[in-house]
């Protein structure tokens, strides 16, 4: 769900601390090749996935724009999705395949990476109140996105609404 974070810096910033985080754990450090392939792609990843949604960034704002005055047709979220999508599909998995080539990685899987990951979720306990609200704001918002059902507000001021109920 990154890619609905409209900023490239904020997504790209808020991938990187996951990622920190996850080598740190798996006792992966500089000069990986598998931090190299992950560090590299990030940025990439973060700019061409913008572009296959309208989350409010200043580039597709601007483009969308241009496109309805030029082509005379107006872009829903899930009309834009549906054109975008599947290039930035293709771009991400030969990005992927190319980085590999050129940085292979030292090891095949990560040691104990499942365990792990299953070990921090039992630890974290069930979802809390505050992340259930999240979750409900994010589904409310996508779908007020993918359904262009926001017309008379915009979907970013009704999901902030909600978020300040109690």
């Amino acid at each position: 769900f990154t890619f609905l974070v409209p900023a490239i810096t904020g997504r790209v910033l808020l991938m990187t601390t996951m990622v920190l985080g996850l080598l740190s754990a798996f006792k992966i450090s500089a000069p990986s090749n598998i931090g190299k392939v992950i560090f590299i792609s990030l940025p990439i990843i973060s700019l061409i996935s913008s572009t296959s949604v309208i989350v409010g960034s200043s580039s597709t704002i601007y483009a969308v724009g241009l496109i309805q005055e030029m082509a005379h047709y107006k872009f829903s979220y899930l009309s834009w999705f549906i054109a975008n999508f599947p290039l930035g599909l293709i771009i991400t998995i030969a990005m992927y395949f190319i980085l590999i080539r050129v940085y292979p990685p030292e090891i095949e899987e990560f040691p104990g990476g499942v365990e792990y990951l299953d070990k921090v979720i039992q630890e974290d306990g069930p979802l809390r109140i505050e992340e259930k609200k999240v979750i409900f704001v994010y589904v409310i918002l996508l779908s007020l996105w993918l359904f262009n059902l926001s017309t008379e507000y915009p979907a970013e001021l009704l999901a902030a609404l909600i978020l300040l109920l109690p």
